[in-house]
C-alpha cells in the first residue's frame, strides 16, 4: 500500500482494528481515516512515511493509536479535538513537533514518549490526570518538576530510564 484515501476505506465502516504497519506509504490523505467511525485501534508502526500534516481523526470511538518506530516521521498539526476518549497513545521514536496539544487528551491512560528528542519545558502532564502508564525513557527530560507529576494520582508505572 502506498496511498490511503477515503475511497480505499469507504466500505470498511464496521472496522474496529486497523493495522497498517510496515507499509511504505507515500501519502495518507487528510480525513481519509475519519470514515472509519467504529475504529477503536489504529496501528501505524514503522510505516516509512516522512510527514503527516493536518491529520484529523474525527473518530470518537478511537481508544488506541500506535505510531511507534517512525523515527523519520514528522508530525505537524495532529488534531486531537475529536479523539478526546483516546486511552492509549504510543509515539516512541517519532519526530513530534507539537507535544503541547497532548494536554487535551484527558482520558489518556497509557502514554509512550520514549526515544523522542523533545523540549519538555512547555509540556505539563498535570492535565493528563488519568495516566496510569508513562514511558519517557531515553527522552530529553531534564527537569521533572516541569512535568507536573504531582497531579498524576493514578500513575502506576513511570519509566525514566
Amino acid at each position: 500500500i502506498i496511498n490511503i484515501s477515503r475511497n480505499n476505506l469507504q466500505n470498511l465502516k464496521r472496522l474496529v482494528h486497523l493495522d497498517l504497519s510496515l507499509n511504505n506509504f507515500i501519502k495518507i490523505q487528510n480525513n481519509s481515516l475519519s470514515i472509519l467511525t467504529n475504529l477503536k485501534e489504529l496501528v501505524l508502526k514503522n510505516i516509512n512515511l516522512k510527514t503527516i500534516q493536518n491529520l484529523n481523526l474525527d473518530l470518537l470511538s478511537l481508544s488506541s493509536i500506535d505510531l511507534n518506530d517512525n523515527e523519520y516521521l514528522l508530525i505537524y498539526n495532529f488534531s486531537y479535538s475529536k479523539i478526546i476518549f483516546l486511552q492509549e497513545l504510543r509515539l516512541s521514536k517519532v519526530n513530534f513537533k507539537n507535544i503541547i496539544s497532548l494536554n487535551q487528551l484527558v482520558q489518556l491512560k497509557n502514554l509512550d514518549l520514549s526515544l523522542i528528542n523533545l523540549n519538555f519545558d512547555d509540556f505539563h502532564l498535570g492535565k493528563l490526570v488519568n495516566l496510569e502508564y508513562l514511558n519517557l525513557s531515553n527522552s530529553n527530560v531534564k527537569n521533572l518538576s516541569k512535568l507536573s507529576l504531582r497531579n498524576l494520582k493514578f500513575l502506576k508505572n513511570l519509566d525514566l530510564s
